[in-house]
């Protein structure tokens, strides 16, 4: 395994979308390894697993405060990760739409640093944040199935990367459970 940035951080020298078809080299998940036909399950599984961190961490005294701390000013917050990944699924549920339903469409980029600054990812609700996962987990794996395998190799490129409909659904599921381990590095106190 590489040498992983701290949470937070990444590699910019890294290729994340390599994650499609190979293991992560940073956090091992292996979303490559999973057919096509379980991808839906797998999303919403990751839906609920960030939903049951949330809530553990929030049965704590202070854990609303604790999913909002920062552990370095550059670092994110467990909130600002899920509303991370709550928008990147939700955003990746158009590109598998438009990939269902459009020859070979151009997707635009995500700023999410952008994102993160002007929707002020860190003063949002954790708990409200962790169903709008849930939900956003549900509404991708309910474009997936039931579809055939012909629609899952349908392909949409991402600037210069090309994704098949799985592909895209991989990735997303990715960042889901690579996020949720940043997630729970910032709050250490908590296992789920």
């Amino acid at each position: 395994m590489m040498s992983e940035p701290e949470p937070g951080r990444f590699d910019a020298g890294f290729d994340y979308t390599s994650v499609q078809v190979e293991p992560c080299p940073y956090c091992t998940q292996d979303v490559a390894s999973i057919p096509p036909a379980d991808l839906a399950a797998a999303l919403v599984e990751a839906g609920r697993r960030w939903r049951d961190f949330v809530g553990a961490v929030m049965d704590y005294p202070g854990g609303v405060d604790a999913l909002r701390a920062r552990p370095q000013p550059d670092v994110w917050a467990a909130v600002e990760y899920g509303c991370h990944v709550r928008d990147g699924l939700s955003l990746f549920a158009r590109y598998v739409e438009l990939t269902l339903l459009v020859e070979r469409p151009q997707f635009d980029p995500w700023d999410h640093e952008s994102a993160a600054r002007n929707d002020r990812y860190r003063e949002q609700d954790p708990m409200a944040v962790a169903d709008d996962i849930g939900m956003a987990t549900r509404e991708l794996a309910s474009l997936l199935q039931p579809r055939t395998r012909a629609a899952l190799e349908r392909t949409g490129m991402l600037g210069e990367v090309e994704f098949t409909t799985a592909g895209l659904a991989r990735y997303v599921l990715h960042e889901a459970l690579h996020h949720l381990r940043d997630a729970t590095a910032v709050v250490p106190a908590v296992t789920i």
